[in-house]
């Protein structure tokens, strides 16, 4: 093999190395290499989307904990009124 194929061979070898060890959450990796394969791999995408699912289901659950609360006072009120 001669020098420049050898150069070409080991360089994408590296590169694509990056890929294979990428865990999709370059913000705690801080290559410039995994932000570009993030990017292009749809990694900031899914991790996006699976942060809005959570914001989504927190707020869902805060707002049931907020109807019960305030279910649990009625009650609460209800019964002090009529004693």
């Amino acid at each position: 093999m001669n020098k420049p194929a050898l150069g070409i061979a080991l360089t994408l070898t590296i590169l694509s190395s990056g890929c294979a060890t990428s865990n999709g959450d370059a913000t705690k990796e801080g290559s410039l290499w995994d932000a570009i394969v993030n990017d292009v791999g749809g990694g900031y995408d899914r991790r996006t989307k699976k942060l809005e699912d959570e914001l989504e289901t927190s707020k869902r659950e805060r707002q049931k904990a907020e109807e019960e609360q305030q279910r649990l006072k009625a009650a609460k009120d209800k019964e002090s009124s009529s004693k």
